[in-house]
């Protein structure tokens, strides 16, 4: 990176500190107001804001992953063939580097029967276990309790509820 560069994200990242600090204060001024119109408002500005600094961040990640999963692997590859050092390597400043793989692996989802099966057939059945989905246990937690006002044994599961806000009448923008 630049100077330059390192420099700007040097400012950009006390810049947003700054700003956390102001928001930590006027949102609890709000708070200490009480005034529904003018809480909902900011909570709605908040949350344009959340929505620009996350797509920042999604754009940063992908500069970060480029260079992780593509960038630097392919590099390490040539610098092995072109000198027949094998990794991991000492950088000066920074330490020992090396490119690991992460491995992964599902069923298809049209063949989780298959799947299956092969997996006892191959040494591997301690692998196939019985699920409940999370999303489908939580809406069935939900219906028990508002249909029969009944909630889920708390010896066998744990459950809950936390509220949260709603906004679907007005298009959310970016904060801008």
């Amino acid at each position: 990176m630049t100077p330059e560069l390192k420099s700007k994200i040097k400012y950009a990242r006390e810049l947003l500190g700054d700003i956390f600090i102001q928001l930590d204060r006027e949102t609890t001024e709000v708070r200490t107001r009480a005034d529904l119109v003018e809480t909902v408002t900011h909570f709605v500005e908040l949350r344009g804001m959340q929505g620009t600094l996350s797509d920042m961040k999604n754009e940063w990640a992908k500069v970060h992953d480029f260079l992780s999963y593509s960038v630097i692997p392919d590099i390490f590859k040539e610098h092995r063939q072109t000198t027949g050092m094998a990794p991991p390597y000492r950088i000066d400043g920074i330490g020992r580097v090396n490119v690991a793989y992460k491995w992964n692996a599902s069923i298809l989802p049209d063949k989780k029967d298959d799947g299956k099966q092969w997996l006892r057939d191959n040494g591997a059945g301690a692998l196939v276990i019985e699920t409940v989905n999370a999303s489908s246990l939580s809406a069935y937690a939900k219906d028990l309790f508002i249909n029969n006002d009944q909630e889920l044994p708390p010896n066998i599961f744990k459950s809950g509820q936390r509220p949260y806000t709603s906004i679907s009448e007005k298009e959310i923008g970016n904060g801008e």
